[in-house]
């Protein structure tokens, strides 16, 4: 188990691609359902990786680097992070469009 997630080199095209880590730190990493996590299980993965998580949502028709044609290639896009202390650990094509899963450190109180 690792306490901390770091940031990582990004592929050129991000569509459907997760942290490398990942797979150590996300309770649902090897679950065969789709669904949204738990209360519980969503601080696990946080605990997990020593992070906080902000998911941001797009359209498709609001990101002009991705082709209308083929919404599966993302390697025009470079999205920014919500702010300079966030690194991307997920991209994912969702039925309504793209989803970036931005995390940082967690900072203890």
């Amino acid at each position: 188990m690792i306490k901390q997630l770091k940031p990582v080199k990004l592929p050129k095209d991000l569509c459907n691609w997760s942290h490398p880590d990942m797979q150590l730190v996300d309770p649902l990493w090897n679950c065969n359902e789709e669904r949204g996590y738990t209360e519980q299980e969503s601080e696990l993965f946080k605990n997990n990786g020593g992070i906080e998580i902000k998911i941001e949502s797009y359209w498709y028709e609001d990101i002009p680097e991705i082709p209308e044609e083929d919404s599966s290639d993302w390697s025009n896009w470079k999205p920014e992070p919500p702010s300079p202390e966030y690194f991307l650990i997920g991209a994912y094509d969702t039925e309504d469009g793209p989803a970036l899963w931005w995390a940082k450190e967690k900072v203890e109180d």
